[in-house]
């Protein structure tokens, strides 16, 4: 009889020690130190970290997790969906601050970003604002990242430290090292859900938040908090304030 038990007690610890070598390092909030994307100090098997995480986890939105908030679940139709795992956006608990000198009027700004150079001497300049990205207009859920990559392809952030893209890739709030400026669908997301995401700001008639969604070779998308109206504005002489998300 004691050897039986014996057993049973070696094969619960067994069990044990199983589960718990599966399941992923969090901190003290319960936040996975490895989920989703490229972390400053370490991204080692992140990817296939946060595929385990949201495969076990049941995440929702408005929800603190991977630096920010969750405000979107992607859904079946969504690019990126997985059946049985959970993958979606999480927004910046705050908007880009950054205080520099606007070379267009020589304005100091702190949360105001043109889109691109705020350049726009002539055409055939280096800073000149008005470049084709060949993008189309993408407006799409998961198309952030990419839009974010061609706006600093054609304007980069070592030239132009100060736009709307720029400064969305260089935040690195919770130590993560992947945020982007959204696309117009994302960010009209985080308008529907923006009861769960802190201090999102209505500037009134003339200022919203930048999407990464390239419009004509002038404009782009914008949308404002109040009302969710979305807007094509030039590129290079409208401000708009910044906030900066990213994917798990």
């Amino acid at each position: 009889m004691m050897k039986k038990n014996f057993l049973s007690v070696l094969l619960g610890l067994s069990i044990c020690i199983s589960l718990v070598s599966c399941n992923p390092e969090t901190d003290s909030k319960g936040n996975n130190s490895s989920a989703s994307g490229s972390k400053a100090t370490s991204s080692t098997n992140a990817t296939s970290s946060s595929e385990a995480i949201a495969s076990i986890s049941k995440l929702a939105i408005g929800q603190s997790f991977g630096g920010g908030i969750i405000f979107y679940i992607l859904q079946p139709s969504d690019p990126g969906y997985i059946a049985g795992q959970e993958h979606g956006l999480i927004a910046a608990t705050e908007d880009i601050t950054k205080a520099y000198i606007d070379p267009w009027d020589s304005s100091t700004q702190t949360v105001y970003f043109n889109w691109t150079t705020s350049q726009d001497t002539k055409e055939n300049s280096t800073d000149y604002a008005y470049r084709s990205l060949n993008l189309g207009i993408v407006t799409a859920i998961g198309k952030g990242m990419s839009n974010t990559n061609a706006i600093l392809e054609k304007y980069p952030a070592t030239l132009y430290p100060n736009s709307a893209a720029a400064v969305a890739r260089a935040y690195s709030g919770g130590g993560f090292t992947d945020w982007f400026l959204p696309s117009s669908d994302e960010l009209n997301q985080l308008y529907l859900n923006k009861s769960v995401v802190s201090n999102l700001v209505d500037d009134g008639e003339y200022y919203g938040y930048w999407s990464s969604t390239n419009g004509s070779d002038m404009g782009a998308w914008r949308q404002k908090m109040s009302n969710g109206v979305k807007t094509e504005l030039a590129k290079d002489s409208f401000f708009n304030r910044v906030r900066p998300i990213r994917a798990f």
